[in-house]
């Protein structure tokens, strides 16, 4: 019975498969993301292989189960579907770039550029670890990445769409020259689930570019991890069995498994050598904007298990953040909260385009869950405020009501 909870979610995943078009088609944001999370979640377990899969399967079953609740508990959330009428802040866009492009050119400028460094590694977590001016870069960056996505509309002319794509694109590259990956893939993510559930019959070409963003992040990892490490990184790679064209694919593939491998650690040394932090790890990502090197769980759990590497630390995902400060019991809570607070931006977004966009971020943040912390950083958690007060309301508190009305004759 060791694999007796992935049979379940199989059979689950089987039953419920002709239901999930016409949910799509109501732009139902869990619809993409509990199937993501439990197939990340169930082949990261496989190839961990780790001594703990039993119980990792039941902790993932119980995530599933608990965020589908959650939301069943918010009812008139699919009464009509979100507003997609969405306007930007012009003004707000600009300002948001400008100061992401000035704090990011003072970080370089004072500690250089990380990706021409001989060690990647260790100046990107030197600038992006901590401190408030990379804070607000991140933050600023990412909000003006986002907002210049979304804000992309078929009635607006050539010239601006194109300058919203450029925008997005050469600020892109400012957070690429600070070697993380993850804080460039972050708000992408968000946009694709916005045009996702916009354009729900578009889900193949939408998956496809997904797999393509996935691949360039991986082999970006490989350029980055090459670049620190030279030739013995390709020798570590032949000798775990990633030899020829796989090898540039070994970073993703080593997030999947390594994720298995950070719960297991959890589960071997948590509560049996280290209390339970009871939120004290978890929260700790809010007091990052302060000057000066503060925990964070990826930190505090490498320290736990003795590790001494160049990094961040060991991503655990979002089942293992919730289990290492509070057990069983805060998976449980943790994804019933999450699956309360999508049914409940769900249906704010009815009438509200601005509460559309913070579900796409939801969407997005949760998809990187299967990888990342749930706090993994205090901009994460600013950006859907930000992101909130770069976008215009509705004219009238009816006006997005009746749009959502309208959308649902056209397409019955």
């Amino acid at each position: 019975m060791e694999y007796a909870p992935l049979l379940i979610l199989m059979l689950g995943a089987a039953c419920t498969w002709p239901l999930l078009a016409g949910i799509l088609r109501a732009r139902e944001v869990l619809v993409i993301v509990v199937p993501v999370m439990a197939v990340y979640g169930s082949l990261s377990i496989f190839f961990g292989r780790s001594d703990s899969a039993p119980v990792q399967w039941w902790l993932l079953l119980l995530a599933v189960v608990s965020i589908m609740l959650g939301r069943v508990f918010v009812r008139g959330a699919l009464a009509y579907p979100p507003n997609f009428s969405v306007v930007i802040r012009d003004r707000f866009l600009i300002w948001s770039s400008l100061v992401g492009l000035l704090s990011a050119s003072y970080l370089l400028a004072t500690h250089g550029v990380p990706v021409l460094s001989s060690n990647v590694a260790v100046l990107r977590v030197e600038i992006l670890s901590n401190g408030y001016i990379s804070t607000i870069m991140v933050a600023s960056l990412q909000a003006a990445i986002v907002l210049a996505l979304v804000g992309l509309n078929a009635d607006s002319s050539f010239r601006r769409n194109f300058g919203l794509v450029a925008l997005a694109l050469g600020l892109i590259g400012v957070i690429l020259l600070f070697g993380n990956r993850g804080t460039a893939v972050f708000p992408l993510l968000g946009v694709g689930v916005f045009y996702l559930l916009k354009n729900y019959t578009k889900t193949v070409p939408i998956a496809i570019s997904a797999v393509l963003l996935l691949a360039v992040v991986s082999i970006a990892g490989y350029v980055r991890n090459f670049t620190t490490w030279g030739s013995s990184y390709d020798n570590d790679l032949a000798r775990m069995g990633y030899e020829g064209p796989i090898k540039y694919f070994a970073p993703v593939i080593d997030y999947m498994t390594g994720t298995s491998t950070a719960m297991g650690l959890i589960l071997d040394n948590i509560p049996s050598k280290v209390d339970f932090p009871l939120g004290s790890v978890f929260f700790s990502p809010i007091l990052a904007p302060l000057p000066g090197e503060q925990p964070s769980p990826g930190v505090f759990l490498k320290h736990v298990v003795g590790f001494n590497f160049e990094g961040f630390g060991l991503a655990m995902g979002g089942i293992g953040g919730f289990y290492m400060d509070f057990g069983a019991f805060g998976v449980l809570v943790g994804f019933l909260l999450i699956g309360l607070f999508a049914g409940f931006v769900r249906k704010r977004s009815q009438a509200d385009a601005r509460w559309t966009v913070v579900l796409a971020w939801l969407g997005g943040h949760l998809i990187l869950m299967n990888y990342a912390h749930p706090l993994p950083n205090f901009a994460t958690i600013a950006l859907p405020f930000i992101l909130f007060a770069g976008l215009r309301p509705p004219q009238t508190a009816s006006e997005g009501l009746i749009k959502a009305k309208a959308a649902v004759g056209k397409s019955a």
